[in-house]
């Protein structure tokens, strides 16, 4: 795309949910190329991304999936950036190989 994706709130965004006949399910693939915020690392940031589900979910969305990789490092292998991440979710999911 030639342009940036939208933030998962946008205005436009959230009034399509609204209009849809059926509750959609909404996949942000990936947290890192939705992310607005300068820094993973930044709780308040993250936190407010976070909420931004919460917005379309308000708005009658049914699901809300947010991709986002783990780290490389030990202390990073289920959940890369903030610890905020962790706390704001309602449930998260670890793949492996």
């Amino acid at each position: 795309m030639p342009e940036s994706p939208p933030s998962p709130a946008a205005p436009h965004i959230v009034e399509w949910v609204k209009q849809c006949a059926v509750s959609p399910f909404i996949i942000i693939d990936s947290l890192a190329a939705f992310f607005e915020g300068e820094d993973e690392n930044d709780a308040a940031a993250m936190r407010a991304f976070i909420d931004e589900g919460r917005v379309l979910l308000k708005a009658g969305a049914c699901g809300i999936l947010i991709l986002h990789h783990s780290g490389k490092s030990e202390s990073s292998k289920t959940y890369r950036g903030s610890s905020d991440l962790k706390a704001a979710i309602d449930s998260g999911y670890v793949l492996v190989n």
